[in-house]
């Protein structure tokens, strides 16, 4: 019964009351310009961040930069501020990042070589300590406003960058060769319509996603293209629209994919609820790949239902938890902002905890990113400061479950692997069998039973999504989250 009571006691302490407990570490902008909009963009690899100010007045208004910073232990040490080497007002230098390894890409997407606003993307290398800037790359073409740079992805040998304004929208794809991006391919936007195709992009090992949010005088909804690789060529698959009758949505302007799930932003969607329109308060929506990709057509609303609030606006996933951004809501009727942490259970998407805004009035959720263990989340306007922004950074973890808590782990029992496939096993050096539960994340027993050390246990059946596992003997207790993904 004690070790009941006490697992209980930590199941209610993962859903109630974590923001404080998560946060481990702020970033504050360095520069000392005026309406800066630090956090505006962020990416991550390994032990290293970035973090984008693209209206930062260096030389002249609007050039532009990009702070990187290092892991170490609990604290991120700034290293390096970067901007264009040809810096000129309006550059908008870092209007888009994606690091991977040891390169990084930056969006200048007021750079006008290939025309008024046509953009371009700088590509930089770490050597050492310092990140050297290697290669400019520019569209094929000349076209002002083609917005070249809207969104980048860096993954592998790989580059992704889209245009959404030239044309109909476009995204093209390079190949590293040498040390240089060479152009692969060129995906233009299947419809002649202005879909604003290659405003997001997302991918996984097989798919690339792209949105085409469609503009706010377009009158039609927006939609996610879905490509596939074939033969190193990507290849259309299928395409999502929003099943509503109002236009203009803003359906994947927001993208977010991990594994077999893929989420999609609509944040200007409106809401009826009690009776009552909500004007731009926003949604999200899941798809999901069994075989084929398929759209669930029922909208993820937030909790806290408000006009124009913009849920939606940024969505993420990790281990199978949704991350999805309300940067305009209105708690303390000031635009604070906060964001919604989603896990899946008995087959649908339900919301586990909000986490609100530390202050008044930041556009909290303006941003989020979440690459190993963190979730770092922008404000990328704190009004009381003229806009200079912060980067408050959580321990997924710590969101989750109280891991330092030492009633629930036992350094001497693990499970392996974790995230798990269709088994996983249980591993302790006291060499005996043990009792375990399953319990979803609200604290549901989902299945009980009893084990030898080391023994295959089969999950097959259940579904993907985060749980609290239980593992007891008659002396030792270890609580820890597990997550299936299939």
């Amino acid at each position: 019964m004690k070790n009941k009571i006490i697992f209980f006691s930590i199941v209610l302490a993962l859903i109630i009351g974590l923001s404080a407990r998560g946060q481990g570490y702020t970033l504050s902008n360095l520069s000392i310009g005026h309406q800066n909009h630090f956090g505006w963009d962020i990416s991550g690899s390994g032990n290293y961040c970035c973090v984008s100010d693209p209206r930062d007045s260096i030389d002249d208004y609007g050039n532009g930069s990009v702070y990187i910073y290092e892991k170490n232990g609990a604290n991120w040490d700034f290293v390096q501020n970067i901007s264009a080497v040809n810096k000129k007002p309006y550059q908008l230098f870092g209007y888009k990042l994606s690091m991977d390894g040891d390169y990084l890409a930056v969006s200048e997407l007021g750079n006008d070589t290939k025309g008024f606003m046509a953009g371009a993307v700088s590509i930089y290398t770490q050597q050492g300590s310092s990140w050297i800037h290697s290669q400019d790359i520019y569209a094929d073409s000349s076209q002002k406003n083609m917005n070249f740079g809207a969104s980048i992805q860096l993954l592998g040998d790989y580059l992704y960058v889209g245009a959404p304004n030239l044309d109909s929208g476009c995204v093209f794809v390079y190949k590293k060769q040498a040390g240089q991006y060479v152009l692969s391919q060129k995906i233009h936007s299947p419809f002649d319509v202005d879909f604003e195709f290659g405003k997001s992009i997302c991918l996984n090992s097989d798919f690339l996603f792209i949105g085409a949010p469609a503009t706010s005088n377009s009158q039609i909804n927006g939609g996610v293209f879905v490509y596939k690789n074939q033969n190193q060529t990507w290849q259309l698959d299928t395409f999502f629209r929003e099943n509503v009758s109002n236009a203009s949505s803003n359906f994947g302007v927001s993208i977010a994919v991990e594994n077999n799930t893929l989420v999609i932003g609509a944040p200007h969607t409106t809401v009826n609820a009690s009776s009552e329109d909500y004007f731009f308060a926003g949604a999200a929506y899941i798809a999901t790949y069994n075989n084929t990709w398929q759209l669930n057509p029922n909208p993820i609303i937030s909790s806290n239902v408000g006009g124009h609030d913009l849920f939606g606006s940024k969505v993420a996933i990790k281990d199978s938890i949704v991350f999805i951004t309300s940067p305009r809501h209105d708690e303390n009727l000031k635009d604070d902002g906060n964001i919604e942490m989603l896990t899946y259970e008995n087959g649908q998407w339900g919301k586990d905890t909000t986490y609100f805004a530390p202050q008044s009035s930041i556009y909290f959720g303006n941003n989020i990113f979440v690459f190993n263990d963190n979730l770092m989340v922008s404000t990328g306007g704190e009004k009381s400061i003229k806009n200079k922004g912060l980067i408050y950074i959580y321990n997924i973890d710590k969101l989750i479950s109280d891991m330092d808590n030492p009633i629930s782990h036992d350094n001497n029992i693990s499970i392996f692997p974790n995230p798990a496939n269709d088994f996983f096993k249980i591993e302790n050096t006291y060499n005996t069998s043990f009792n375990y539960s399953i319990y979803s994340i609200q604290g549901k027993l989902i299945l009980s039973n009893n084990s030898k050390n080391n023994e295959h246990i089969d999950i097959s059946y259940l579904a993907n999504g985060v749980y609290i596992i239980s593992i007891q003997n008659n002396k030792h207790t270890h609580i820890e989250r597990l997550v299936i993904s299939h």
